[in-house]
């Protein structure tokens, strides 16, 4: 045929006690799952399935249904879903008889009392021509009518296994319990189903499909499915001031956002880059600036890239804009770097200390105030576990900036400017070489943002110190210190104990050991990602509210005004000021709840 026929086919039920001819009939009211199949000369088919409501009155009976299915044929295939009423069915012992318009169906209950039925379907359908003759086969029953899966869609990185559950459900909606269901996976390259467990190969899409077994007289096999999305896992995750990088396990770097200045490393300015993109080179570990980013490789080479203004390239050059990632003079070997504004520093693979670029407020923490644009040495002979380094809020690259370390033995130090107490010294003047940050605190992990600092303790207790007028010190005030003070619920106690924490430019987020992120302070962009955005002159957040969504993550970053994370399955989520692309997830608009990054 070179026409396309379009056919909707209605499908009801009906049941019946016993074999006996007479009595009274069975009461067999309530919903049902149905399915049926019909042909026609010209290679036509169609099949259906659906659920069928059943209101008896004595030997007759009216019900409602609604389907799903198509009819295909040589013009190709079409929509055969519908809804509608039966209103003559009749019983007659086991036999059941109802018609719609243009079909006429019989058949046989069977069980006692009645669990099922079958039968035979004619009809004749006109459509916009002569009359086509349909025949085919009918059933019922009380079995599976659904399968539902949950999660019904999960974004995984690569190598993770996460278990799925399937639920059947009968067409009245209840849950058929004890029944065996079989997991298939269509494309067993991307991700793989068994016995519930879904686990991760390769990037791309992948169906996961649940079926029930059939275990009444009559019942189809019924599949539910979800959808699930790899992508290569990522190890760590760095906020810069518009723009955000990650390290990915497959030993690639990516960056996405504001592309001015070639920050984002992968040769272009182009902005905005709203999906990461792959920096040019291979990098263990990157860290995203206020105008560019610098990463460290397996072996211990630095690299910049980005704007220059003040030789925080390290390359030897005061001013340049670099589009692809540029070496860190000298023979150095690093273990990290961090990218602030206007400056950077990292720590070697012995714990020395080093910065370069602008030397403004003392910030290089060499003893001095002027610019270098390849590294110097931080004085005091500390050893150390990490430097962090502040991108600022407030558009000035140059004029404000400050550093803290963290030392091999958990002891925190911070050099630079110190005008609103972000040296934690209990002091207010600007230091040109490290001071100890005051309380006396051992320290397991420490995070720099553009005016403030945050730092956890080896228990869980977490601590900030700095400028605190958005309330992202945590303390319940929204008021500076210059002394470290406790976030509100943090460490023991029955509080939250926390494993990571990461300050932004008015903001902070923590990561408890549980896997749970909190985050508090400014949230005028949705950065604190509670589902709102925070309106106009509304009172800060002081203490931390817990992230929506229910993910678990493993490690956080904080960008000026946006939040990334990566959670227990490798995938990247980002939430807050989104304008530039730092998002990741497509689309410059701003996300007050976390979105996966659409990493490749």
């Amino acid at each position: 045929m070179t026409r396309r026929v379009l056919i909707t086919l209605l499908v009801v039920l009906s049941c019946q006690e016993s074999n006996a001819p007479s009595g009274p009939p069975p009461d067999v009211s309530g919903a049902w799952a149905f399915g049926q199949r019909l042909t026609a000369a010209g290679g036509l088919s169609c099949a259906n399935r659906g659920t069928v409501t059943i209101t008896q009155t004595a030997s007759s009976f009216t019900a409602t249904y609604a389907q799903t299915g198509q009819c295909t044929g040589p013009g190709g295939a079409s929509d055969n879903s519908s809804s509608g009423d039966i209103a003559d069915g009749r019983l007659t012992g086991p036999a059941v008889r109802f018609s719609i318009p243009g079909c006429s169906y019989s058949g046989t209950v069977v069980g006692d009392p009645p669990d099922g039925a079958s039968g035979s379907v004619t009809c004749q359908i006109s459509v916009g021509g002569p009359p086509v003759r349909f025949s085919g086969t009918w059933h019922v029953s009380h079995g599976a009518a659904a399968v539902s899966l949950t999660p019904s869609s999960a974004f995984l990185g690569t190598d993770a296994t996460v278990p799925f559950t399937a639920t059947a459900y009968d067409a009245a909606g209840n849950v058929l319990a004890n029944r065996a269901i079989v997991w298939r996976s269509p494309n067993p390259t991307i991700a793989t189903a068994t016995n519930g467990d879904v686990h991760a190969i390769a990037p791309g899409f992948a169906t996961i499909t649940a079926t029930s077994v059939p275990l009444l007289p009559l019942e189809d096999s019924v599949s539910g499915v979800a959808g699930v999305q790899v992508m290569t896992r990522a190890v760590s995750v760095a906020g810069g001031y518009l723009h955000t990088c990650a390290v990915l396990a497959s030993a690639t770097s990516v960056c996405w956002g504001a592309g001015f200045d070639g920050r984002l490393g992968n040769g272009t300015t182009d902005h905005p880059v709203e999906t990461p993109r792959v920096v040019s080179g291979t990098f263990a570990q990157v860290s995203g600036g206020f105008q560019h980013s610098c990463g460290t490789t397996s072996t211990g080479s630095a690299s910049c890239w980005g704007k220059e203004l003040s030789g925080e390239l390290g390359d030897g050059v005061s001013s340049a804009t670099r589009l692809a990632p540029v070496p860190v003079s000298g023979s150095l070997s690093f273990a990290s770097v961090s990218a602030g504004n206007s400056f950077s520093c990292g720590v070697t693979t012995t714990g020395a200390g080093y910065c370069w670029g602008t030397g403004m407020n003392g910030r290089l923490g060499n003893g001095g105030l002027a610019d270098d644009s390849t590294p110097v040495p931080v004085n005091g002979g500390l050893t150390f576990a990490t430097i962090s380094t502040s991108r600022d809020a407030e558009l000035q690259p140059v004029s404000d900036g400050f550093a803290c370390g963290l030392t091999t033995t958990g002891t925190a130090y911070c050099w630079g400017r110190d005008g609103e107490g972000e040296l934690g010294d209990n002091g207010s003047l600007d230091q040109r070489a490290p001071v100890p940050v005051a309380g006396g605190h051992t320290f397991a992990t420490l995070s720099v943002g553009a005016r403030h600092a945050c730092a956890v303790t080896a228990n869980g207790a977490a601590f900030c110190w700095g400028k605190g007028t958005s309330g992202q010190l945590g303390n319940g005030a929204a008021a500076g210190s210059n002394v470290p003070v406790p976030v509100s619920a943090g460490g023991g106690g029955g509080g939250l104990v926390f494993s990571a924490i990461a300050a932004g430019g008015a903001h902070t987020c923590g990561v408890t050991t549980g896997g749970d992120a909190y985050c508090w302070g400014g949230n005028g962009l949705g950065q604190l990602g509670t589902g709102v955005f925070a309106p106009d002159f509304s009172p800060p957040q002081t203490t931390p509210v817990a992230v929506i969504g229910g993910l678990k993550f493993v490690a956080l970053g904080a960008g000026v005004a946006h939040t990334c994370g990566i959670t227990t399955v490798g995938v990247i989520y980002c939430w807050g000021r989104g304008m530039d692309g730092q998002l990741g997830s497509g689309g410059v608009a701003n996300k007050a709840a976390p979105a996966p990054v659409l990493v490749p």
